[in-house]
């Protein structure tokens, strides 16, 4: 059975967080619905998942601001087939 990672759970919060913004009203729970198999994964939006959010997208601002590229264990090939190359290309 596929599973739901914990970057698909905060997208979904964070898409949760703009649909409020967008509509004034909060959301408490979220759906996603694997595409293959047809199942539907319940992600209730506990404080949990709120403060973990807040800690990624901290850390995220974090790296964006100091314009410095985060480790990453990539190789040559993998990096070449990679959407960013193009913003990270001065890696090798």
């Amino acid at each position: 059975m596929p599973s739901m990672n914990r970057g698909h759970k905060l997208q979904l919060y964070a898409y949760g967080i703009m649909a409020g913004d967008e509509f004034a009203k909060s959301s408490q729970e979220g759906f996603i619905v694997h595409q293959k198999k047809g199942l539907v994964y319940h992600v209730p939006f506990t404080q949990s998942i709120t403060i973990d959010f807040e800690n990624t997208l901290r850390k995220l601002n974090e790296v964006l601001s100091s314009s410095l590229l985060p480790f990453s264990s990539a190789s040559y090939s993998q990096c070449t087939q990679c959407e960013f190359l193009n913003f990270c290309n001065d890696r090798f």
